[in-house]
């Protein structure tokens, strides 16, 4: 497992070493799979403003770079390798996104696995978007500068 909650980090290594990817090709075959798990972008954008105790605008702008990256990094990687789950999707339904992750990597998925796993899901997701107040300009910076560029965020809305 690469990037496990430090999807910023290690999507900028990977974009930074291009090599990298064909190194980590060359060592373990084909048989590298890519998890991409996707959240509401005002969401991740409080965050990095907690995490990394910086401005809303800074943080903006690097959750538009992990994007990038993100989408550059995809036009390498064979797309049967990547396997996108958003985070609503999960929490909705954990079990199906689960079973659905095994069956990606081509592990065993026992009904008790998926019921334990289920077991400790949030039962709903974490907004933190609301915890702080954005003002219009800011929403609309988002969306047109992130949501509106990247597909695999174009559904997502600052009420969403």
């Amino acid at each position: 497992m690469i990037g496990d909650k430090e999807a910023a980090p290690t999507t900028a290594i990977l974009k930074s070493y291009p090599g990298l990817l064909d190194i980590l090709y060359k060592k373990m075959g084909t048989n590298i799979h890519f998890i991409h798990v996707i959240r509401n972008p005002y969401d991740v954008i409080d965050t990095f403003t907690k995490r990394e105790e910086v401005d809303i605008e800074i943080a903006i702008e690097l959750y538009s770079l992990v994007c990038k990256a993100v989408a550059e990094l995809k036009t390498r990687i064979d797309l049967d390798k990547i396997l996108e789950i958003t985070n609503e999707s999960f929490i909705e339904n954990p079990k199906y996104c689960l079973k659905q992750l095994c069956n990606f990597l081509s592990m065993p998925a026992s009904e008790d696995y998926l019921k334990d796993c289920a077991s400790i899901v949030y039962n709903k997701p974490n907004k933190s978007r609301f915890n702080v107040q954005l003002n219009s300009e800011l929403i609309d910076l988002v969306k047109k500068k992130i949501i509106d560029r990247y597909l695999f965020l174009n559904h997502y809305s600052y009420q969403g």
